[in-house]
């Protein structure tokens, strides 16, 4: 059954785009919350005279994540000691805030923000204020996605991709997508094993793969994308138990990124057009390039050669 929760960390383009990357969150919507005028618009929101913030509504699976988890990652996406203000957002529009909707809530969202202030993670105390969700507002239908929409507008190059670059850093094995290729859209246009390794990371059992022994000629593109990304001539039998290849088609058809999760530190492998995952590097393959490129097959497109 599916939950919800809702956050302000300053302005929601940002807090929408980096929560819709965190495996287990279904849905994100940009709205309005904490104040008193009712169904409020941006700009009057913008005036900071409604007492709403921009916040965000997070429907989640608290199978794959829990609400706890969750109020830890808002803490790690924002600045939290900051009243009314982050970075160059200013305004009670864009404090810190934690809408619950149950006791329960409450005391979680209380329990982390007190053991962060204990940690001093921060070198100022915490002002997130937390209290009841009375009534959540969606914004305007252009503030949604807005990431998505808009990944060259300048908040976005200059704000929310640095910000997005930071969070991956710090959230091993969140597989983040790139502008234009949402989380949430894609659910619906990927099978629940193929969003399932490409979006949130996760691996195909060992030889359980359409292409694990595949010796047809042809390209294998992203399953997301459709960008090329190996062709048969660099695959070759690892007796892994997954596609592999010595090299890509290109370099930069592929991003390399450090991956410490399940206790170890592998390099993972994406797509350099849209982000998702496909496996990870070894340095135990052949010649030339003595690489090991362990493809799931669910994250490839295979196209033979006419």
């Amino acid at each position: 059954m599916r939950e919800t929760a809702y956050f302000g960390g300053g302005c929601f383009w940002c807090t929408e785009a980096l929560l819709e990357t965190v495996p287990g969150v279904v849905d994100v919507i940009s709205g309005y919350a904490g104040g008193t005028v009712p169904n409020p618009s941006y700009t009057a929101v913008c005036t900071g005279l409604t007492g709403h913030a921009e916040v965000v509504e997070v429907t989640f699976d608290p199978e794959v994540i829990s609400y706890q988890e969750l109020v830890e990652i808002f803490f790690e996406i924002h600045n939290p000691t900051t009243r009314n203000r982050q970075g160059a957002d200013i305004g009670p529009q864009y404090r810190s805030i934690i809408l619950t909707t149950s006791a329960e809530q409450k005391n979680t969202a209380e329990k982390v923000k007190a053991a962060i202030d204990a940690s001093e993670k921060f070198d100022k105390p915490v002002v997130t204020e937390i209290k009841p969700l009375i009534t959540f507002y969606p914004a305007e239908e252009h503030h949604q996605d807005y990431f998505s929409k808009n990944p060259e507008k300048a908040y976005c190059r200059m704000v929310i991709s640095p910000k997005l670059d930071t969070f991956r850093k710090k959230t091993p094995g969140v597989t983040p997508m790139k502008a234009g290729y949402s989380p949430t859209e894609l659910q619906d246009q990927l099978t629940p094993e193929q969003y399932a390794i490409c979006v949130r990371g996760d691996t195909e059992p060992p030889g359980s793969g359409e292409y694990t022994d595949l010796d047809a000629e042809g390209t294998y593109a992203c399953v997301v994308c459709k960008t090329p990304l190996f062709v048969s001539g660099t695959k070759y039998h690892s007796g892994s138990g997954w596609p592999s290849f010595w090299q890509p088609i290109a370099e930069d058809s592929i991003e390399l990124m450090i991956d410490t999760s399940h206790g170890m530190t592998r390099t993972e492998v994406r797509c350099h057009t849209c982000g998702a995952h496909l496996g990870h590097v070894f340095d135990d393959g052949p010649p030339p390039t003595g690489k090991r490129f362990c493809i799931n097959s669910v994250a490839l497109e295979f196209t033979p050669s006419t």
